[in-house]
């Protein structure tokens, strides 16, 4: 399987009839487990029992993690997160990143939703899952290293190089396109539920990648004069990115992820170093106080981060159009907001 010293052969799913049926199983499989009240410990072992057959991805022992870890030294940390740790490590002569998945029954259940998806479709956009280890003593995630860590970091750390105009398009416009191909790949829309610019991470070239997998869901289209949306059981994700009606009512459907992109775009654009959401602001909300500005300014030129100016740029009509597809995209009303394939094509416009 390995193809060089830096990259893992990771052959892209070839989406026939068969192959559909097999991924549609899978994720009946999964959900079945996972919806059935049983313990952590026995969720992991009950997918062992099955001997799943995951073809995208390498089956890793707890050995080989161990060793790929330095026995998961803190040396080698990268983050934390609520369900689990990250850390650098070399698996197979690669470069990878690993997550130790906590042993509550959600962190049991982030790992069995980032298996279900990242398994099972793949695209450029999205974070390549190169392998897992189900073992009850660690249960593991491997996944392609990240040179440039999170779209967040390059953001808001001053210590790390601002990132250009030219680049912050490319950002966004591929973040769109993984988006797009998450709710097309299939016959239902996989909505990722959790898009925020810490969940975006950038590979050498600053491409954009997906992460995150753990509140994806399968939903509905919502279209103009379409009530395609389903009641979520419970509330989850970044407050100051979701939807109004998310919040107050727990609907769920593609216009979700439409709203969190929107707020991406504000957080890349304009008013970078503040919070998508604080309280030393009025409003408090970032995409709330960017509308607020406009409609007291006319404008929200007076906010757009002065490192994004490049020689590229050739006047500030640029700046009015991407804010006004991020105002599209966070309407109030689901219904009119655009698709995200709209928004590709109007970025690749742009671009």
């Amino acid at each position: 399987m390995l193809k060089t010293a830096n990259t893992l052969s990771i052959t892209a799913p070839i989406l026939d009839c068969g192959r559909t049926q097999a991924k549609h199983f899978w994720l009946y499989k999964v959900q079945s487990v996972n919806s059935s009240g049983i313990q952590p410990a026995k969720l992991v072992s009950d997918l062992l029992k099955d001997d799943i057959s995951l073809p995208e991805a390498i089956r890793a022992k707890y050995e080989e993690i161990v060793d790929a870890t330095d026995n998961f030294s803190p040396s080698n940390v990268l983050g934390q997160g609520g369900y689990g740790i990250v850390y650098k490590g070399r698996w197979k002569d690669t470069v990878v990143a690993v997550k130790r998945i906590s042993h509550s029954k959600d962190g049991i259940s982030q790992l069995i939703k980032e298996l279900q998806i990242l398994s099972l479709y793949r695209h450029d956009n999205i974070l390549c899952l190169y392998g897992y280890c189900l073992e009850e003593r660690a249960p593991c995630l491997i996944y392609q290293f990240m040179a440039n860590g999170s779209l967040d970091d390059r953001l808001h750390n001053k210590a790390l190089k601002p990132l250009s105009w030219t680049e912050r398009q490319r950002i966004v416009t591929g973040i769109c396109r993984g988006l797009n191909f998450l709710h097309t790949c299939s016959d239902q829309p996989l909505i990722h539920g959790d898009v925020k610019s810490a969940n975006i991470l950038l590979d050498h070239h600053l491409e954009p990648k997906i992460g995150d997998f753990g509140l994806c869901r399968t939903g509905g289209l919502l279209h103009a004069g379409d009530n395609s949306y389903f009641i979520a059981s419970h509330i989850n994700g970044t407050f100051a990115y979701l939807p109004p009606e998310f919040i107050t009512k727990k609907r769920v459907s593609s216009k979700l992820d439409v709203y969190s992109f929107g707020t991406v775009l504000i957080d890349e654009y304009f008013a970078t170093g503040q919070s998508p959401y604080s309280t030393s602001r009025t409003p408090e909300n970032l995409v709330q106080y960017m509308r607020h500005q406009r409609f007291h300014f006319g404008t929200v030129n007076h906010l757009i981060d002065a490192c994004a100016f490049d020689k590229v740029t050739t006047g500030v009509d640029i700046y009015e159009r991407f804010i006004d597809i991020a105002f599209d995209c966070t309407n109030i009303q689901p219904e009119l907001r655009p698709s995200l394939s709209e928004t590709l094509r109007k970025l690749e416009f742009e671009t």
